[in-house]
């Protein structure tokens, strides 16, 4: 338990939201519960996660203090504190990130309830048809191929995209944990359903994006689990009656371990299908087709990856320009989520965060003029002039549909960096549509 704990610790001086984890706590009481273990015991055990985390914690912080890195981590967790301290405009406030985790957890929810009821469907329909019946066979061979064909349109259609197979992952993780810790006569099994229902349930929680940015790292506990206890199902009954004034109505489903079988299989074939599909296509979020992806960048620590024609001109543009006003080493302030351009110039991110689009407007106005004091310099700036990120990711092709929130999201920033460049005097020296380079005078 101690090692646990400070494995946590660890954790979360890595990635901040991982604090959640000390939440696994909770497992050592449930375990005790279902063991019936004395309350002493459960307390014994939590007392020892916890002082793994807390002593890990303080070796650490002890270890940053002899390096002389205590200050920089306690600056950045003030920054961080600020920055989780806006509305929902910030990406971190507290109230967006609890609306974010309804909102995705109902999306996975709703898609996962989508993608089971043809499958759920075609099982009961084949019911109707006694296993006499001559035409069975063809009844559920011509159900299977339209099943298949339904869901590979989909895919190639990308109704059933990166973003929903994620949803339905999700959603099968939690109804398989869900149930096998209502059902499993295994206590290890169940302990360890309950931990992986944890981690899909509370480790998007700190991101910006939620599922859809580390839905993905949750799941390698809960998803085979569920695989599991969803292959070894036997047979499902139900019997509904519907009572009425005229008459009533008999509703009866059963579904056999053999059609069960049925549906695991496909359902994995399909899911297999579509993960394989979007990832030949499309690498991570970026929604252009692989195959279009032909042009390099001319830069030496990127040209070994390929682009569109379109985004690779813009880039080699905006870098090219940028040698005549930037220098290794320099510190400059990339607006707002191209934080990818210091890399390739050799440059240092002007402010903390080299992606100032985290930051709230008044967190960034306080940035921007505090490092300004700090350090007597105006940096060259070099600002996006159009959507890059989400929906937008097949820039600078105008994404499929437009975002009204976009504007309303960025206002603040972008109000106070236009204040910050009347009030220093910038000139914008070069613009290409995609990006603007601004200098002070």
């Amino acid at each position: 338990m101690f090692a646990a704990g400070a494995c946590v610790a660890l954790e979360t001086l890595t990635r901040i939201p991982s604090l959640v984890n000390v939440g696994l706590v909770l497992a050592i009481f449930f375990y005790g519960y279902l063991n019936n273990s004395s309350t002493r015991k459960q307390l014994v055990g939590a007392f020892a996660f916890m002082a793994g985390f807390g002593v890990c914690l303080a070796a650490m912080l002890a270890l940053m203090y002899y390096l002389g890195h205590l200050t920089i981590f306690l600056d950045a967790m003030k920054e961080v504190k600020e920055m989780g301290a806006g509305d929902e405009n910030s990406h971190y406030g507290l109230s967006k990130l609890i609306k974010q985790f309804f909102v995705l957890y109902g999306s996975a929810m709703k898609y996962g309830i989508f993608f089971a009821i043809p499958l759920l469907g075609g099982a009961i329909i084949v019911n109707f048809f006694p296993q006499s019946y001559v035409y069975r066979r063809a009844i559920v061979i011509t159900c299977t191929l339209l099943l298949f064909a339904g869901y590979t349109i989909a895919v190639i259609l990308h109704i059933f995209d990166h973003t929903r197979i994620m949803f339905v992952l999700v959603d099968l993780a939690l109804v398989g944990c869900g149930l096998v810790i209502l059902t499993s006569t295994n206590r290890i099994m169940q302990v360890l359903a309950f931990m992986g229902a944890y981690f899909v349930l509370t480790y998007p929680l700190g991101s910006s994006d939620g599922i859809y940015t580390v839905g993905m790292y949750t799941l390698w506990i809960a998803l085979p689990i569920a695989f599991d206890f969803f292959g070894k199902l036997k047979h499902f009954q139900n019997h509904s009656k519907l009572e009425s004034a005229a008459k009533d109505l008999n509703l009866r489903t059963f579904i056999t371990q053999r059609q069960f079988r049925f549906i695991g299989n496909w359902s994995a074939a399909i899911i297999l299908f579509a993960l394989l599909f979007q990832a030949y296509y499309y690498p991570f979020f970026d929604h252009h087709p692989r195959t279009k992806m032909t042009h390099a960048v001319n830069n030496k620590y990127v040209k070994a990856i390929y682009t569109t024609q379109g985004r690779a001109q813009a880039v080699n543009e905006v870098l090219a320009e940028g040698s005549k006003y930037i220098q290794p080493g320099d510190a400059v302030l990339m607006y707002h989520t191209i934080p990818l351009l210091h890399y390739m110039t050799e440059t240092q991110p002007y402010l903390a965060n080299s992606m100032p689009w985290l930051y709230t407007g008044s967190v960034f106005e306080k940035e921007l003029n505090e490092t300004l004091q700090k350090t007597g310099r105006l940096p060259v700036i070099v600002r996006q002039l159009i959507k890059t990120v989400h929906d937008a990711a097949n820039w600078p092709d105008p994404p499929a549909k437009f975002d009204e929130s976009w504007s309303e999201i960025n206002k603040d920033r972008d109000e106070a960096l236009d204040a910050f460049i009347q009030t220093h005097n910038y000139t914008e020296v070069w613009r290409n549509g995609v990006f603007a380079i601004l200098v002070p005078r």
